[in-house]
């Protein structure tokens, strides 16, 4: 018989951001995945990005 397999990892970051300005706090998030390896978003310019976008939101 054969074995067969089939590997597809499915991987997910999310980044929460709080700031807090003159006691005024303001939230962000945002969150990338996909059917990909978690080297994908241990890339700088990768994880940056999503830190960028839930601080823009914030």
């Amino acid at each position: 018989g054969h074995r067969v397999a089939d590997i597809r990892p499915l991987v997910r970051m999310n980044v929460s951001v709080v700031l807090e300005q003159d006691g005024r706090m303001e939230t962000g998030g945002y969150g990338v995945g996909g059917r990909v390896t978690y080297e994908r978003y241990m890339d700088a310019a990768s994880w940056k990005a999503v830190v960028d976008e839930a601080f823009r939101q914030a």
